[in-house]
């Protein structure tokens, strides 16, 4: 039997669907997601299947000392970017970061947003990775600027330096958008801690990380208070493991390394002031 790619939905009332497109203006409040299957009852079973696996509370490693447990429960956004829906070319992914209150029940403190691009699939129907990102929006496009030769699949010289040996010719990579943490809940590390399990859990198949060590909610309002935290940010991501790109503000993480660490930040190790390092565009 033929596979076929099935747009599964979920309603808000916890009833499940499926067909027609994902821009559907019916499935605005629903939950969604591009599932090849030969049916449509395998399709919703796979979703349904993704969604129990996607909120499992993913606990953090032993290593990481923190005063509440963590986890973080993952949603996802298919972004179709071909007209015969064929390839999901990026999909984007909010990570609500959780941790147990004092009548074990789950409380949001912060989301982690960031996009799984497939390169590859890019390569398939021809649209190179700068003007695909262009598609999605301004930040994916900064960071597609910032790791790519124009018009073309390679990467920049400065992104092999740091992640050698990888194939120019990759298949995937993540890209880390926004990590908010609400701030009364700053400088205890959860920020830091939803960071590293995205990468140990959500990013199989990605060959490099990337994102902008830069804070952009409204808490900076000078140029030198953004300098400032810049530098405060790069120092951050440096210790658990990003590189910096040349003079820009990009780092990268080289994933095949980063699969075997534990949490960078030892329950001795100190941290930054945080007064905004966790406000930031990754």
């Amino acid at each position: 039997m033929e596979t076929l790619l099935w747009t599964v939905v979920r309603f808000p009332n916890g009833n499940w669907s499926y067909g027609g497109r994902m821009d559907d203006p019916d499935y605005e409040r629903c939950e969604k997601w591009s599932i090849e299957a030969e049916s449509a009852q395998a399709a919703v079973k796979k979703a349904q299947s993704r969604r129990r696996r996607d909120q499992a509370h993913v606990r953090a490693v032993a290593s990481v000392s923190l005063e509440f447990d963590l986890s973080v429960r993952i949603s996802s956004n298919a972004l179709t970017l071909r007209a015969d829906d064929t390839y999901n070319l990026v999909q984007q992914h909010v990570a609500e970061i959780l941790i147990l209150d004092d009548r074990d029940r789950d409380r949001k403190i912060g989301e982690l947003l960031f996009d799984v691009v497939d390169v590859a699939a890019m390569m398939d129907v021809g649209i190179d990775p700068v003007e695909a990102l262009n598609d999605t929006d301004v930040d994916a496009y900064m960071a597609g600027k910032a790791i790519y030769e124009p018009d073309s699949f390679t990467l920049r010289s400065y992104v092999l330096d740091q992640v050698e040996p990888l194939d120019p010719a990759h298949d995937r990579f993540l890209h880390l958008r926004e990590l908010f943490i609400e701030p009364a809940w700053r400088g205890r590390k959860f920020g830091l801690a939803a960071l590293h399990i995205v990468l140990q859990r959500y990013s199989r198949g990605c060959d490099f990380a990337v994102l902008c060590a830069s804070p952009i909610r409204a808490e900076v309002v000078s140029e030198a208070d953004r300098r400032r935290q810049q530098a405060a940010l790069r120092d951050l991501y440096a210790r658990a493991g990003f590189k910096r790109l040349g003079n820009s503000l990009y780092m990268v993480q080289d994933l095949y390394r980063y699969s075997s660490q534990a949490f960078p930040f030892s329950a001795e190790s100190p941290v930054p002031e945080q007064e905004a390092v966790e406000t930031a565009t990754l």
